[in-house]
């Protein structure tokens, strides 16, 4: 896992997008959930459409819809790319066989990656079940987890309040978040600084 940070963090300093994309493809074989191995290849794809390659994109979208690895990610993903809805799923029924890739094989134990993050992870398919992901929707779904189902580690309550203040007050055009985590502060500063077009960027 910590080689595949290290390997992720340099290709990414060096805008190697297919390196990125081979190894979150890796990253993919390595879980056995289908929503880690979702959440893995949906990153995969927008690499590959912020790069312009958005060929790419759409086949590796293809391949997940193949292996029944789509989500409501993957839909959002394929309307930026130009996708006409209902093309994955009809991609997936016309499809006669796997092409073989080792992520659309699921490993029959749970990785050291999904035991370490199982948190995360069932956070993630919380929100992927939400009727709505407006952004107050997802905030309010994050603090109710961890208020009720597992102890999370975000700025909420009166630390959101701090942080509303600071905010407010200054009105930055661009904050700069380091340590992002599920994204709940990053939401609710995006939140804060949108009436006067502010931009936050969060980052590892």
């Amino acid at each position: 896992q910590i080689s595949y940070s290290q390997l992720l963090m340099e290709a990414e300093r060096l805008c190697d997008t297919a390196l990125v994309v081979r190894l979150l493809q890796g990253l993919a074989s390595e879980v056995r959930s289908s929503c880690a191995r979702a959440c893995f290849l949906n990153c995969a794809v927008f690499m590959l459409w912020q790069a312009g390659e958005r060929m790419e994109a759409k086949a590796l979208l293809e391949e997940m819809a193949v292996a029944r690895l789509t989500n409501r990610v993957s839909r959002r993903l394929a309307e930026k790319l130009g996708v006409q809805e209902g093309y994955l799923a009809s991609a997936a029924a016309s499809a006669k066989k796997s092409s073989g890739l080792k992520w659309m094989e699921r490993r029959e134990k749970t990785s050291s990656i999904e035991r370490s993050h199982s948190k995360e992870l069932s956070l993630l398919q919380s929100i992927l079940a939400l009727p709505s992901i407006e952004p107050e929707c997802v905030l309010a779904e994050i603090e109710d987890f961890g208020l009720k189902r597992q102890w999370i580690k975000v700025a909420g309550g009166e630390k959101a309040a701090v942080v509303e203040t600071v905010v407010m007050a200054s009105k930055p055009r661009s904050v700069l978040e380091y340590g992002v985590y599920v994204g709940y502060t990053a939401i609710r500063i995006a939140l804060y600084v949108r009436p006067w077009g502010g931009k936050v960027t969060s980052l590892e």
